[in-house]
Parts: structure tokens; C-alpha cells; sequence
């Protein structure tokens, strides 16, 4: 859904505004949000020596400290498990508390101002924005698959929500739900997500350097094909209020605003983005020189 009023493009102009969009030279990332990225992987690094610090004092048999609760916004299932016993029972479930809470201010982030959370706090958003830029400068150019292969490979991640929501929603009794919260392994999987990354097996080496390759040659490569945490905040991003509004009458038609898109929308010809993949980021708004584009209300 690329929103109204979308134009239909004669085969030369089409060849022209393709050349714009995919060969012009990046721009500086808007500043506020570039601080806010960068304060925020700040904190999650912080959080995460502290997190390592307990556990390594765990594991010498000496309690250091409280447990860090910020590393459990790195359980989304368990999380998502956690919402759903929340709302069949009414109870908090006091295991990983701080993980529901996260996932619920990213559900309502998502409600009000889109997909913000991907592009200004998540921290594999910021990795794989800073791969881009770096694939950008290598191959002076944007590179974007062709649309007969992008849009089925877009569907995985909501393909791999499906899974995920399957398993916890439908197969789940409430009965397994509530036995599982309780479980040891929950208890620790914090615990054992560290671990993942402390001691990664070659299988897992071999698969996150994949991605960050992939990552690279296709820019957003996992945030745009597989991840299914962006799947679940796209639906929701399409009910907020709030939206990328362009005004014609203001308009130049110099597509900055589509040159800068990481998702690739065609911001220059429409009115109204209402696509599930904008991510409010705001670099549309900022790069327009005439300030035709903002965020706002659709009016």
C-alpha cells in the first residue's frame, strides 16, 4: 500500500526517476534520531556489561547486584507468551515482568507513530541502516531487488509471525501457557540468550555473518524480509493517526523524499504514505527542501 493518488509513470519517466532515486548521494541521517540511536545503543550496552556482571558473579556462586530487567526486551516470545496470559487470566506474570512491559510501549509506539520503534531504538535497525550506507558508498548506488523477488521475499517475515502467533496463540492450551511461564527454562532463558552470544556455536558464526553480509549487498535485509518483531508492528503502524503527508501544492518534484527512503516508497507520488513498511524515520521530511512533506495527521 503505497497510499492515493499515485500516478501512472510513462516507461522513459519511469527510466528517469529510477535513476534519481537509486544513484543519488546519500544524505546525513536526521541528527536527533541518529542521537537517539546511538543513546540507545549506549544503554543497551551498559545494560548488557551489567547483565554479564551478574551472571558471572551466578556463576561463582555470588549474587552481585539485582538482575538487570532491560535485557528482557530481548525475549520477545516469551514476552508475547506473557501477553497472552496477562489477557486470558488478568494476571501479571512476575517472571520476566520487564520484558511485557517493553513489548507493550513498542505495541503502542507502533500505534501512535508508526514503525518507529525500527527506526529510531532497535538496535539491529541501527546496524542495518549503517550497513546500507556503507553498501551505498561500495557500489555508489542504492541496491534494491527486483520487485518479481522482492515482494514474495517481503511476505517471509509475516510468514514466520504466522508461525510464531500459531504456536502461541492457537496450539498453546492456557493450561501450557501458565506451565510454561513457570518452567526453570524460562526462568533463565535470559540467561541462556547471553549465552548465545558468548559462546555461539559455527552454526550460529555462520548465520549472523550471513545476514550481515546479505545485510550489506541487499540493504535491510533482514529488517525487510525475515524479521518477524517489524511484521508485527506493521499492521499496527497502519492504524496510527499519525502518517508521511506530502503536499502537491508544495511539491517541486525533485524526489529527494524518495531518494532517501530506506523502504524504498515512492513518497513523491502520493499524498498520503500508508504503506505497513514506513518505518518513521522522518528522513523524507527532513531532506525535502520545501517542506511539502510532514508528519501528520491524513487529512
Amino acid at each position: 500500500m503505497f497510499g492515493r493518488n499515485r500516478p501512472h509513470l510513462a516507461p522513459e519517466e519511469r527510466a528517469r526517476r529510477a535513476r534519481h532515486v537509486f544513484r543519488a548521494r546519500p544524505r546525513r541521517p536526521l541528527r536527533v534520531r541518529q542521537a537517539v540511536q546511538f543513546g540507545t545503543f549506549a544503554v543497551i550496552l551498559y545494560v548488557g556489561w551489567r547483565f554479564v556482571q551478574w551472571v558471572h558473579g551466578l556463576e561463582a556462586g555470588v549474587v552481585d547486584g539485582a538482575r538487570s530487567p532491560g535485557v528482557e526486551g530481548f525475549l520477545p516470545i516469551a514476552s508475547l507468551i506473557s501477553l497472552r496470559h496477562w489477557f486470558e487470566t488478568g494476571v501479571f506474570h512476575m517472571v520476566h515482568p520487564a520484558g511485557l512491559v517493553i513489548l507493550c510501549l513498542v505495541l503502542l509506539t507502533a500505534l501512535l507513530l508508526k514503525k518507529a520503534f525500527c527506526s529510531w531504538l532497535c538496535p539491529v535497525g541501527t546496524a542495518s541502516e549503517y550497513l546500507a550506507r556503507l553498501s551505498h558508498k561500495v557500489f555508489r548506488r542504492r541496491v534494491k531487488l527486483p520487485n518479481w523477488l522482492d515482494w514474495p521475499l517481503q511476505s517471509l517475515k509475516y510468514l514466520l509471525l504466522l508461525f510464531f502467533a500459531n504456536a502461541i496463540f492457537v496450539l498453546m492450551s492456557r493450561e501450557q501457557v501458565a506451565q510454561f511461564l513457570d518452567l526453570p527454562y524460562n526462568k533463565v532463558s535470559d540467561i541462556k540468550m547471553l549465552y548465545f552470544f558468548t559462546d555461539p556455536s559455527p552454526a550460529t558464526l555462520w548465520v549472523l555473518g550471513s545476514l550481515a553480509v546479505l545485510s550489506f549487498v541487499v540493504p535491510y535485509f533482514w529488517c525487510r524480509y525475515l524479521c518477524p518483531y517489524g511484521a508485527l508492528l506493521g499492521p499496527l503502524s497502519w492504524l496510527s493517526p499519525l502518517k508521511i503527508v506530502r503536499s502537491p501544492s508544495a511539491c517541486t518534484n525533485c524526489r529527494q523524499c524518495a531518494s532517501v527512503c530506506p523502504s524504498f516508497l515512492a513518497v513523491d507520488l502520493t499524498t498520503t504514505v500508508n504503506s505497513v513498511e514506513c518505518t518513521g524515520c522522518l528522513e523524507c521530511v527532513a531532506a525535502c527542501p520545501v517542506k511539502a512533506i510532514a508528519f501528520d495527521r491524513e487529512e
